[in-house]
């Protein structure tokens, strides 16, 4: 049997269909319905948030951001998925790039110097992996008037001292892709800093209409959340420190494996939701040699981000990206889930531990 990189997390049969069938009863499947805001309001009380909202994916909660803070030009690392920068790039924004840290893999805010900063309204730093963005040095940013939002897609139910690692900027998106710790199929959530700009939000993914009063509706869009995720959510929800556990220990399994001179880029292990497993590999070429022998062993492994996105999406603004594109070239993505057997672990390892050794 094929080993994935990312195997969904399921909730129970029987909870989720006890769930479902309040459908039934109340007929409402989409249109902010019951589900939907049971689950916003379990979300915000179990992880102490205010101004949250659904969508259907973040994709589509980044551009509703970007739409909300009314940006122009918008700075972000280039070492991300492609999505990221398509949010920036469908809504015609300019895009610029600046470096990442060697260690956090994030935006370096050390590297924004003040030329850049003229040119941009808005920062849009990347939490890889979980690992927090240097949140009190885009703090300063956001203080001197440029809009800071989060890419927080790997993040659910992460803290940053104590607090939700969605508190931070104006504004975080988090997925609820498939591939995360915690999945509704298909989802996203937006969490803002400011009470107006949720309340404008809310307008926007529900096509920019006001009921109450029409003639105050604005250019909208249809980016819901149906209550058919928010049954997946419910239910899934009741299993998330569960699956955290399972996670946490994939994670300690393939540390104590793995051959030591293997980077795991993970930066604060007491916090991280293990949604994925990355490794630095020496170079390019062992690493192509290591997907090549995993995948005969039926094991898929992701380049998580490569290539680096200024070859995908290009800047007009020419700035020195050499970490970001040194990295991507030589990190993979390993198979985790909560359904990975400590077995399957250690193979993964002792295949690429002898690749290590005999190069």
């Amino acid at each position: 049997m094929k080993i994935r990189t990312a195997t969904p997390s399921l909730p129970q049969k029987k909870v989720f269909f006890e769930i479902v069938n309040s459908l039934f009863e109340t007929n409402q499947l989409s249109n902010n319905g019951p589900l939907v805001k049971k689950f916003t309001n379990m979300l915000k009380k179990r992880f102490q948030l205010k101004n949250l909202i659904l969508c259907n994916n973040a994709t589509m909660g980044l551009q509703v951001a970007l739409k909300v803070l009314n940006s122009k030009k918008v700075l972000t690392t280039p070492f991300t998925f492609i999505a990221t920068v398509n949010a920036i790039r469908w809504l015609n924004l300019e895009t610029v790039y600046s470096d990442i840290s060697s260690t956090s893999l994030n935006l370096d805010p050390k590297k924004i110097n003040k030329k850049l900063l003229r040119k941009v309204d808005t920062i849009l730093p990347v939490n890889s992996f979980g690992n927090n963005s240097n949140f009190e040095e885009f703090e300063k940013f956001r203080q001197k008037g440029k809009k800071i939002i989060y890419d927080a897609s790997h993040c659910f139910g992460m803290r940053y001292k104590k607090k939700s690692i969605l508190n931070n900027g104006d504004a975080s998106i988090v997925s609820l892709h498939a591939t995360k710790i915690f999945n509704t199929c298909e989802g996203g959530m937006i969490v803002f800093r400011k009470r107006k700009d949720y309340v404008l939000a809310k307008k926007i993914i529900q096509n920019g209409l006001n009921h109450k009063f029409p003639n105050k509706s604005v250019v909208g869009l249809n980016s819901k959340f149906s209550e058919l995720q928010a049954a997946w959510g419910l239910a899934l929800l009741k299993r998330f420190e569960h699956i955290k556990h399972k996670r946490l220990n994939v994670f300690k399994c393939y540390k104590s494996n793995l051959n030591k001179k293997i980077a795991i880029p993970i930066i604060n292990e007491k916090e991280n939701n293990f949604s994925y497993i990355p490794i630095i590999i020496k170079n390019e070429t062992i690493l192509k040699i290591i997907v090549k022998k995993l995948k005969k062993e039926s094991i898929e492994v992701r380049r998580y981000f490569y290539p680096s996105t200024e070859n995908l999406v290009k800047s007009k603004l020419k700035n020195n990206i050499s970490i970001s594109k040194n990295i991507s070239k030589r990190i993979l993505c390993l198979p985790t889930s909560e359904y990975l057997k400590k077995e399957k672990i250690i193979k993964i390892t002792k295949i690429i531990n002898k690749i290590y050794k005999s190069i």
